[in-house]
């Protein structure tokens, strides 16, 4: 029952983690038995048609899990899974918005003077206020006796778009901020000097970087991109994970031909040829790293989408023997 599934599946994110799985095997439970008894009462097998029908009665997602809440004091249980939900996806939105910001600022000035730190505390500030307004959005609507019409104008073709399976927002995260990063040092905003001043030697990236310049540019920007959307929506289908699949043999591939590309740094001529080799090699060995991250996370999500596109497949033919 895909419309189900897609259904829990948003039900899910909105649940805190001690209540989740009980909650949802619950309502499992509850929504394909009434699903099977719809379809019974016609004398024929569970369709489309009777998921949406089901669920059209259930009501929005989160009008369920704020159910199964307790009672909040500053935002009540009709909103309060919106509110945490829109609490989920901050941390993304101020990411891609000072992404941007800062990528735009590098475009009038020659040289990035931001370091890591600075950086860090920066998107903390911006991070806090943002939650502090959220906050008093919810508590204005709640006691104003206004109420957005989520739930009224929910219907289930919102549900209706293949097969999918949640995300993991933590694993998601981490991706994001280490995209963010290398996107903005790639493009010399975030700087690390203050880290590598420990000798006076001179390290620069060779001319095999500048040929990969443009390409790496777009495949970290639509990774970023990607999982800020994911992380956001709370799921992945089968487009989503196809565009996965390609980024990560297209960031491979770039890295593959970096190494093919001869030396990858730049070392002062008064340090040894052994030093300059372990230099090399060290970077070599860092993306080297990089790109078995990379391939293991192309074999997880390349499963996943081979999952996926099996149930609809099935479904699909399951669903034109039932005609």
């Amino acid at each position: 029952m895909r419309l189900v599934e897609n259904y829990l599946n948003q039900a899910r994110q909105l649940l805190p983690k001690d209540l989740r799985e009980d909650v949802i095997a619950e309502l499992r439970a509850t929504l394909e038995e009434q699903v099977l008894d719809h379809a019974t009462a016609e004398n024929r097998q569970p369709s489309i048609a009777d998921e949406k029908a089901v669920l059209s009665e259930f009501g929005h997602p989160m009008k369920i899990a704020g159910a199964y809440l307790s009672q909040q004091y500053l935002i009540g249980p009709p909103l309060f899974p919106a509110y945490l939900h829109a609490l989920k996806i901050i941390p993304i939105v101020v990411l891609v918005i000072n992404l941007v910001m800062f990528l735009a600022v590098s475009g009038f000035e020659s040289n990035g003077d931001l370091s890591f730190f600075g950086l860090f505390w920066h998107l903390l500030d911006t991070a806090i206020t943002v939650v502090v307004i959220v906050t008093l959005v919810f508590a204005a609507i709640e006691y104003s006796g206004e109420r957005l019409n989520w739930y009224e104008n929910w219907h289930p073709d919102a549900l209706d778009h293949g097969p999918s399976t949640p995300v993991d927002r933590q694993d998601l995260l981490i991706n994001i901020i280490v995209e963010g990063v290398l996107l903005l040092w790639w493009n010399e905003v975030l700087t690390f000097s203050n880290w590598l001043e420990i000798a006076p030697t001179s390290v620069a990236m060779s001319e095999a970087w500048s040929a990969i310049y443009w390409p790496l540019n777009v495949v970290l920007g639509s990774f970023f991109l990607l999982h800020a959307y994911l992380a956001a929506r709370g799921d992945w289908h089968q487009k989503t994970l196809a565009l996965e699949c390609f980024l990560d043999v297209a960031f491979i591939g770039l890295a593959i031909i970096l190494l093919t590309s001869g030396s990858l740094v730049e070392v002062d001529a008064t340090v040894s040829v052994d030093v300059q080799s372990e230099i090399n090699r060290g970077v070599m060995i860092v993306v080297i790293f990089f790109i078995a991250v990379t391939a293991w996370e192309l074999y997880k999500y390349g499963r996943l989408f081979s999952r996926l596109r099996t149930e609809w497949n099935d479904e699909r033919r399951v669903s034109t023997y039932s005609r």
